[in-house]
C-alpha cells in the first residue's frame, strides 16, 4: 500500500506539467500495487503482471472493491484532459482497499 500511495503522490506532480508519460507510469504502478494487495488478501500468488487483473477478477470468492476492474481500466486510459480525474479515482480506490484490509 505504501508504494501505491508513494506512486500517486509523485505522479500528481505530472498534472501541472501535463506530463502524460510520467502520469501514466505512476497510475500503472499504483494499479499494480493495488492488484498485488488484492492477490495477497485473497491468498493468491501474482506471478506475472500480464493478465493479473483478469485472474483476480475471475477467481471465485475473491474480495474486491465494487467496480474494481472498471475503475482500474478507466484510470489507466488517461490523456491530458483527464489527468486530475484519473488520480482522483485512483486515490479513492486506494482508500477503499486500505479501509477494507486495515
Amino acid at each position: 500500500m505504501w508504494k501505491c500511495e508513494f506512486s500517486l503522490m509523485c505522479g500528481k506532480k505530472a498534472i501541472k506539467k501535463n506530463d502524460i508519460v510520467y502520469a501514466s507510469g505512476s497510475i500503472f504502478r499504483s494499479a499494480m500495487c493495488l492488484i498485488y494487495v488484492l492477490y495477497a488478501a485473497n491468498e493468491m500468488y501474482c506471478i506475472n503482471e500480464k493478465g493479473s487483473l483478469d485472474r483476480v477478477i475471475k477467481k471465485d470468492n475473491v474480495v474486491l472493491p465494487r467496480n474494481f476492474q472498471e475503475t482500474i481500466e478507466k484510470t489507466i486510459s488517461i490523456d491530458k484532459n483527464n489527468l486530475s480525474a484519473a488520480f482522483y479515482e485512483m486515490d479513492k480506490l486506494y482508500s477503499t482497499i486500505n479501509d477494507m484490509f486495515d
